[in-house]
């Protein structure tokens, strides 16, 4: 009798439990309580130590909402339509939700460490100051201004203006529109189809660009860099480094060097007019153009054999040029 009663008395309490989970829900990260809800901001302004920022486009408010830590972590001051929001944490890496309509605002984020997932967004500017980054920038509106000693950010489907200045990360970016200011000492920068001028300050990067619908400037040190698909006027300017340029027609290139090695892709139907010329290195030219020697110069002229116009004026003191269709 007392066995059977016990038997009764689970079943009824399972039961229970099983409602009782069922009826409530289990909140993610993302749906836990507000830390401050406010509007009218203009400037977000993020102080940490080490941080991993997410934000949500929400268009039922105009409230800027924050999330994800305790208030107790924070410490929030408000002036006028500034927030500056500083986390207190040292030694773990605190994780913020922001949430809200962004076309209005400027955000900025300074941290030793960041850790950034931001998609879909129309932020006016975002300025970004950190010694380490894994960022995720696609699909926004807005001027993004980025300095970081080392990383990786992956920037995909953007419109709007973005200077980029690094020591050492890692840049991939694809479908850009706007234009693009990179500063990077060494690191892999990875471009495709860019439409905006393109301006580059490099010592030591190795450059892959593919696809360009603009102007390409470029000053050096010492990269390794690698040039095709370009709709605009290419200049270059070098002390040494390895450089493959693809020169669609009509278009123009311009390059000096102390001792670079140059090679410069025509395509076959080019009647680019062409000036290349070194000191002491090597040139490798359709035999066609005339070869002129100078005292302290050698330069090969003249013009290619296609119908579509354009122009190469390169100089390398000490390397080699080549001419390729």
């Amino acid at each position: 009798m007392v066995q059977g009663n016990y038997y009764r008395f689970m079943k009824k309490f399972l039961l229970i439990s099983l409602v009782l989970f069922v009826s409530f829900p289990v909140f993610s990260q993302e749906q836990t309580d507000n830390i401050l809800s406010t509007k009218n901001i203009e400037l977000l302004e993020i102080i940490a130590p080490k941080i991993k920022i997410k934000l949500r486009k929400q268009t039922d408010s105009e409230n800027i909402r924050l999330s994800g830590v305790s208030k107790d972590d924070l410490e929030l001051s408000q002036e006028a339509n500034k927030l500056k929001v500083r986390v207190k944490a040292k030694d773990q890496k605190t994780e913020l939700f922001i949430f809200g309509q962004f076309s209005g605002l400027q955000l900025k984020i300074s941290s030793k460490q960041i850790s950034a997932d931001l998609q879909d967004l129309e932020i006016a500017k975002t300025d970004i100051a950190t010694e380490n980054i894994s960022l995720v920038w696609k699909k926004n509106k807005g001027e993004l201004s980025l300095k970081t000693i080392g990383g990786a950010v992956e920037i995909a489907n953007n419109s709007g203006a973005v200077a980029f200045n690094s020591y050492d990360a890692n840049l991939k970016v694809t479908e850009q529109t706007g234009d693009l200011s990179i500063e990077s000492h060494k690191g892999l920068l990875e471009l495709e189809k860019i439409k905006g001028k393109l301006s580059l300050n490099s010592n030591q990067s190795k450059l892959i660009l593919n696809g360009l619908e603009g102007d390409f400037y470029l000053e050096s040190y010492q990269p390794n860099v690698s040039t095709k698909n370009v709709d605009g006027y290419q200049k270059i300017t070098s002390k040494g480094g390895e450089f493959s340029i693809g020169v669609d027609s009509g278009e123009r290139f311009r390059i000096n060097s102390e001792e670079a090695r140059i090679r410069v892709l025509m395509p076959s139907n080019s009647g680019a007019h062409i000036n290349i010329g070194t000191e002491d290195g090597d040139l490798y030219y359709p035999k066609y153009l005339d070869l002129k020697r100078y005292p302290n110069l050698k330069v090969a002229v003249g013009r290619l054999r296609g119908r579509s116009g354009g122009s190469v004026f390169a100089r390398s003191k000490k390397g080699s040029i080549k001419i390729e269709q």
